[in-house]
């Protein structure tokens, strides 16, 4: 869950093209199927759009053709090859990246969660 975090304001702080975007970060618990979500949207500079959105597509054409396990390591630009590897280890676990209508950056991240009790 950290990484998650770390990943998505790095991203916000090396590629949105701004000095101080705006960042809104929306954590979300779903007990029934037992996951954590991370919503991370942020501002970003118009004219890099197109840019970017063709490396995302790029990163997000390798994490679905299952290219992004070889990178994982050695991924030095937006880190989400290492946060797809490590929420595909579960069916529940997602991981979304794309530019709003608004022309926003969004990450969503669901991890999920095993909860254990113990009994005192």
């Amino acid at each position: 869950m950290h990484d998650a975090l770390f990943v998505g304001l790095g991203n916000v702080f090396k590629h949105s093209g701004l000095k101080d975007p705006c960042v809104d970060i929306v954590a979300t618990w779903n007990e029934v199927e037992s996951t954590l979500e991370f919503e991370i949207e942020s501002d970003c500079r118009t004219s890099a759009r197109i840019e970017k959105e063709k490396r995302a597509n790029e990163i997000r054409n390798a994490i679905e053709s299952g290219s992004f396990s070889r990178r994982t390591r050695s991924d030095s630009g937006s880190g989400f090859a290492k946060l797809a590897a490590s929420v595909k280890k579960s069916n529940r676990g997602n991981l979304k990246f794309y530019f709003t209508e608004q022309g926003r950056f969004k990450l969503e991240i669901t991890y999920s969660v095993v909860l254990q009790r113990e009994d005192l």
